[in-house]
């Protein structure tokens, strides 16, 4: 078997990065879908080289619906990737999944436009159609739901993901529809990710934070506190870095 290599893609609550001392990974001077959103950082978790890049760039200059997901993915790839872990803050839907709590979702539902969803974007790339019945690599969350359980981390297992195109935050009539159709959890970032990732051959599982009730529902009813927002992310950190810690230095 080749050597496994993990990639993080993060976003809020990574600012600083992943691990201490990562230095910038070699990459082709051009790429043919431009740079990513930030340098691709390398460092090791015991035995196994990894790799960590910021979704929204430096300084979280790109929104949602304008991040470079296909360069991103792009240059993991090129720089070694063979597993995915994405890192994302969502709002509750499921009353079983509070604020405060960590989600492995199972599924997903794309409701974004207009954004750079596929490698292959005209005659010059060609046509190429990926099986996407199951979004998310199996084989990486039940990876992430043992190393969960063994860092004593709580975790929900499975849950649809439900992605948004933002920037703005949903009205409460949206939310109820997702509700209505099964939806655990809203966030602005899984799609295109996974897709894309898919296409690159990369196995790829989310780790969705629960930061806050979506719009309409409990202490988010009349509002969104954007303050106990990054609250609830600081305090659930820690806890998705062990788990990710964790699920490297277990992995065959």
């Amino acid at each position: 078997m080749s050597e496994r290599v993990f990639a993080l893609i993060a976003g809020s609550g990574f600012e600083n990065g992943w691990l201490p001392g990562m230095s910038e990974a070699a990459l082709p001077r051009e790429m043919p879908f431009g740079a990513p959103a930030s340098p691709v950082l390398e460092g090791r978790i015991g035995d196994h080289r990894v790799l960590f890049l910021q979704r929204h760039g430096e300084n979280h200059r790109y929104p949602p619906h304008a991040i470079p997901y296909a360069a991103n993915l792009w240059a993991l790839r090129e720089a070694g990737a063979t597993d995915v872990f994405a890192v994302g803050t969502v709002g509750a839907v499921s009353e079983a999944l509070p604020p405060g709590a960590i989600c492995i979702p199972d599924d997903l539902v794309d409701r974004t436009w207009g954004r750079q969803s596929t490698f292959y974007t005209g005659p010059e790339t060609g046509v190429q159609h990926v099986d996407f019945t199951h979004p998310f690599s199996e084989g990486l969350r039940q990876e992430l739901i043992k190393a969960a359980l063994a860092a004593e981390v709580p975790v929900m297992d499975g849950g649809v993901y439900w992605c948004t195109q933002g920037p703005r935050l949903e009205t409460a009539a949206e939310v109820r529809v997702v509700s209505q159709l099964g939806g655990a959890m809203i966030g602005m970032t899984a799609c295109p990710e996974a897709a894309v990732a898919r296409e690159a051959g990369l196995r790829y599982a989310l780790l969705g934070l629960s930061v806050n009730w979506a719009a309409g529902i409990s202490d988010s009813k009349e509002s969104i506190d954007f303050e106990s927002i990054k609250e609830s992310m600081e305090r659930m950190t820690a806890g998705v870095r062990e788990i990710i810690r964790t699920a490297v230095l277990s992995a065959q």
